[in-house]
């Protein structure tokens, strides 16, 4: 992968990670769809943000592709939707803990800042505006490996 590219899903974490802890709310997310999709299809994206419960990654999840790229560019993402989106759902389905197998660099930002291991996209987005660059590319590079092994499984399936 190009360092650009890098940079870019990098940038693209930043900023999602930082939204997450500042706090993103219905308002917003309304705000950022209204106008993109029908008056059904904001409803409905919507009640998913209720029933998310604030989760911010576990609603990103359940959405559509169409929500989640307005929602992105209303954070000021543009670009790196591919990485954000690999990067959201490994974090949903994955606590904290997991990095004490991916990176000791990793591992260290939970313990020294007290990031419960087992935490939710809070967890997740505090481990990513604490930890190093080097910790950001170790598990970006897990994640992007894990996602081409699921794909190439999925490619054998009949």
């Amino acid at each position: 992968m190009s360092k650009i590219l890098r940079n870019q899903e990098i940038a693209a974490i930043d900023k999602l990670s930082a939204s997450v802890l500042e706090g993103i709310d219905t308002t917003f997310i309304c705000t950022a769809m209204k106008g993109h999709v029908s008056d059904v299809f904001l409803k409905q994206t919507l009640d998913n943000w209720c029933k998310s419960k604030g989760n911010f990654f576990n609603f990103y999840c359940y959405t559509s592709k169409a929500a989640q790229e307005s929602i992105l560019k209303a954070l000021g993402i543009d670009s790196a939707y591919d990485a954000v989106g690999e990067y959201v759902s490994f974090c949903q389905n994955s606590a904290p803990v997991v990095l004490k197998d991916i990176s000791a660099s990793a591992w260290k930002t939970i313990e020294e800042y007290k990031i419960d291991e087992y935490g939710d996209d809070k967890s997740w987005a505090s481990f990513w505006v604490n930890t190093s660059e080097e910790s950001k590319n170790d598990l970006l590079d897990n994640i992007h490996r894990l996602c081409k092994e699921y794909k190439e499984s999925k490619e054998l399936t009949f």
